[in-house]
């Protein structure tokens, strides 16, 4: 039927909800609220169950035109009528009478029968009443059932003479029970209804009832009797205060079943003790009470928020009935437990308001006994002398003796004497001074809870330590090891907010103190007195704040890689911008002298910053004459150059002795290059000192001879004309290497590379209009060359050009280095231990506004370094 439901569920939407809902074993009690939905709905489930083979018969209804319409819809349709009773419809055990629209019961009694223990037991099973309408009657059953127990009568005992003349009183005015009608229909208007329960509980028996409360729009209003439970108290003897909190929770359960059942609703729930104890026990905290309280309040208020629960007087409490009982007869004539108070029937303003608690009451039992460690004493609220002092010292120990200090000072000065020096209890008191001002800093509230007596909100971030105040004021950790053997300190370690001064200069001591401890060990030694909150955090924050730690480290300062400059993205004649190095030195034999005479010899590295082509030339020495010939024949061969691109200052990693001295030269004793360099028109570019990956472009090339010269060469001496025809040979290889692909084609074997924009090129290149787009068969011979030339350089620009976009290497843009920051300057031949502090005082950013150098000072000299040979310090 459920699986017939669901295959429905899109089409008949409501119809299939309700055989869902709405189905009892073989039973569909069901409706609508007017004849129209009835009927629609009997059609919609028969039309749904018929689908699965399962036919409905046996059709009731209180209303006669429904049952007309089954009737001519069935050609064989069943009776259902009882045969002694023609009006009455059986379901559930409870006889429905469909014309009056009520329930009503049928007692199967025989008033004769024999009184023993089992005839007790057959005689009140046969008294059906599902929804507890009989619950004043069916509970003193209850009790004298378990009267019987408690006398140890056995089954087929007679019963004692007490319990059996109460037996023979309910069992002979049973057959009244016939006479009570329970209205069916309780009605709701615009989908809203009420809920109202009553909770009640005596020495015998607790029970609860709950009533529908609606109003319709002429301002009628009507309360039914919906449901009610009763139980017989324990064995065990229990409180009365106790039994009436479980009849809150009986009554809190049954109205939560109740409101799944009518989830279709919209539902208002009231709830109603005459307990005051109850109520009180419901508007504090549930632990605050102890284990039986505390379980049973936080299941109430689970449901019940103690604004549904309010104050009804004894007189006027129905569930009083199914918790003491009643006979047959008092419940036929008992409007209370029928229809409720009268109040209930009348305008909410009546009753809404002066029900609540009546008076507070000041002894409250089961209240839960909380241990204290100790017994508070006054604290302080003005903490001026720590704050001052804290303010003006960095170190944890010398602000701890300064206030010790200056608390002997104070009791000196009324009278007392002091003998030796200060004692570690000053000290430690001390330092708990200096806790309690972080902790009224950052948990002020939760200390003001804690010297009420109030427990912390479960949802407080410091609840699950179960925080104290001691003796002193200061708040610890409650904790779980109370019965453990450790120091009190390591019981009851003093709580500190993680972004304090306090705990980041006791941090940073014990860090010093434990010859700069690690994060782990920091962590364990400060868990042996104090409990940080966020400890990780704050000690990861000390050690990577430690100045001695960085400078052992060593670790340099680092930059999002930058953009290629613009004569690495141009395209221009090769050789337009150079970039220029030394290599060396390489042994070179004379051969004019007798016997074996080796010099030294160098290699100037020339290298396009464009197209990647190189051009070798050799040098006899370091010098700045040497430098202009080796440029001079540069220039003779491929043209006059408009930017050089050069290091500047200790270049090379090595620190080559002989090429610092000659830039040194170069750029401060001996003008003549300068002088040179000017009259011809060519800009010098230098690199910051001590930043080789800023000329990634020639040092990769003097990488790429010196692997050729130890191919070929070794480590033997050659002539000068030998290397000069070597280095040719190792110029052509170079300029021969791909640069990028020309084609992506499988049978494509040519490769873009530096020769194509040497090959046929003049020194001084005239501009000469675009060709590109005119057939070639129009050209003439030297057009066709300058096509093929504009080919080439299209293929630079397309292929090998968009093939530099990707950073490879540092890819993290880092915050900017500042003025005044102090730094250590990195020197690859010392430990980190030794590298010279020195201050940056300018920066300079590049067009993307991101330091990539920066001017150092150190004493009176200033010189440039790049953000990656210096190592930022953490200093305040």
């Amino acid at each position: 039927m459920k699986e017939a439901a669901r295959n429905y569920s899109t089409v008949y939407p409501e119809a299939a909800e309700a055989i869902v809902f709405d189905t009892y074993v073989d039973d569909f009690l069901s409706g609508g609220q007017n004849k129209e939905e009835a009927m629609q709905l009997r059609a919609q489930v028969v039309e749904i169950l018929k689908s699965a083979g399962f036919n409905l018969r046996k059709w009731s209804s209180n209303c006669a035109a429904v049952l007309d319409e089954v009737d001519r819809s069935e050609q064989n349709p069943v009776d259902v009528k009882v045969a002694e009773q023609p009006n009455v419809v059986k379901a559930l055990g409870v006889q429905w009478r469909p014309e009056e629209d009520i329930f009503t019961f049928q007692v199967h009694l025989q008033p004769d029968s024999a009184n023993t223990k089992r005839q007790l037991l057959s005689d009140a099973s046969k008294l059906f009443d599902p929804f507890g309408w009989l619950s004043p009657v069916t509970v003193s059953i209850k009790i004298l059932f378990q009267q019987l127990w408690l006398s140890g009568t056995s089954w087929d005992d007679p019963l004692p003479p007490a319990i059996e003349e109460l037996w023979v009183k309910i069992k002979q005015s049973l057959h009244k029970l016939e006479q009570v009608r329970i209205s069916r229909f309780a009605a709701n208007y615009n989908g809203k209804v009420e809920l109202h329960g009553f909770a009640d509980a005596s020495e015998a028996a607790y029970g609860a009832v709950v009533y529908t409360r609606t109003k319709d729009p002429d301002g009628n209003i009507v309360v039914n009797l919906l449901a009610a439970k009763t139980k017989v108290a324990p064995i065990k003897q229990v409180s009365l205060p106790r039994l009436e909190l479980s009849a809150a929770v009986l009554l809190t359960e049954l109205i939560e079943r109740i409101t799944e059942s009518i989830s279709h609703l919209s539902v208002e729930h009231w709830a109603w003790t005459d307990s005051t104890i109850v109520l009180q026990w419901l508007s504090a905290h549930p632990r605050k009470w102890k284990t039986y309280v505390a379980n049973r309040t936080s299941a109430v208020l689970a449901y019940l928020p103690r604004e549904c629960w309010n104050h009804v007087s004894s007189a006027d409490n129905p569930a009083d009935c199914a918790s003491r009982g009643l006979t047959p007869d008092e419940l036929l004539d008992h409007p209370l437990w029928f229809h409720g108070p009268t109040w209930l029937s009348t305008d909410e303003q009546n009753w809404r308001t002066g029900q609540d608690l009546p008076a507070n009451v000041q002894q409250l039992p089961e209240e839960r006994k909380v241990k204290v460690m100790h017994t508070v004493t006054q604290q302080r609220n003005n903490y001026f002398a720590e704050r001052f002092i804290l303010e003006r010292r960095s170190d944890f120990g010398l602000v701890v003796r300064s206030l010790a200090l200056f608390a002997r000072s104070l009791k000196a000065w009324k009278g007392a004497k002091f003998d030796s020096g200060l004692t570690p209890e000053e000290l430690q008191v001390i330092k708990a001074k200096l806790a309690r001002m972080a902790q009224e800093d950052v948990f002020n509230r939760e200390m003001e809870l804690l010297a009420k007596g109030v427990t912390l909100p479960v949802k407080n971030k410091l609840a699950s330590l179960y925080p104290f105040l001691d003796g002193n004021g200061t708040m610890r950790v409650g904790g779980r090891l109370q019965n453990s053997t450790c120091d009190y300190d390591v019981k009851h370690p003093i709580i500190l907010p993680r972004d304090h001064r306090v705990t980041d200069l006791m941090l940073r001591e014990l860090h010093q103190r434990n010859l700069h401890a690690g994060p782990t060990l920091l962590a364990a030694t400060v868990r042996q007195q104090y409990w940080v909150i966020g400890l990780r955090t704050a000690v990861r924050r000390t050690v990577h704040g430690c100045v001695r730690c960085a400078r052992l480290k060593g670790q340099t300062a680092n930059q999002l890689m930058g953009s290629l400059p613009v004569p690495r993205v141009m395209g221009t004649r090769a050789f337009v911008h150079v970039g220029v190095d030394y290599a060396g030195p390489f042994a070179i034999r004379a051969l004019c002298v007798r016997g074996v005479k080796t010099t030294k010899g160098y290699l100037a590295v020339f290298v396009c910053m464009s197209t990647k082509a190189v051009h070798l030339e050799v040098a006899s020495d370091l010098s700045t004459g040497m430098f202009i010939s080796a440029l001079k024949r540069f220039i003779a061969k491929r043209g006059y150059p408009s930017e050089i691109w050069s290091e500047n200052g200790t270049n090379f990693v090595g620190a080559d002795r002989y090429l610092q001295e000659f830039q040194h030269a170069l750029n401060n004793n001996n003008k003549s290059a300068d002088q040179f360099l000017t009259n011809v028109g060519i800009k010098w570019v230098f690199n910051p000192p001590s930043a080789p990956h800023r000329g990634g472009i020639w040092e990769a090339a003097v990488k790429s001879v010196k692997r050729h010269l130890l191919a070929v060469v070794g480590s033997e001496a050659t002539t000068y004309e030998e290397l000069s025809t070597i280095l040719t040979q190792v110029e052509a290889c170079l300029n021969s290497r791909p640069l990028c692909a020309l084609s992506n084609l499988p049978d494509c074997y040519d490769a873009l590379t530096p020769g194509h924009f040497l090959v046929g090129q003049p020194l001084n290149l005239i501009p000469e209009p675009d060709v590109s787009q005119i057939p070639t068969n129009r050209l003439d011979m030297w057009q066709q060359m300058h096509k093929q030339t504009i080919e080439v350089w299209r293929r630079w620009r397309d292929e090998y050009l968009t093939s530099l976009q990707p950073r490879t290497k540092w890819r993290v843009s880092e915050d900017n280095v500042k003025e005044n920051q102090l730094v250590l300057v990195k020197n690859d031949l010392t430990p980190p231990a030794q590298w010279e502090l020195a201050r940056i005082i300018k920066v300079h950013p590049d067009s993307s506004g991101i330091v990539r150098t920066v001017t150092l000072r150190r004493g009176q000299a200033e010189y440039l370094r790049p953000v990656q040979k210096i190592c930022l310090l953490p200093t305040d």
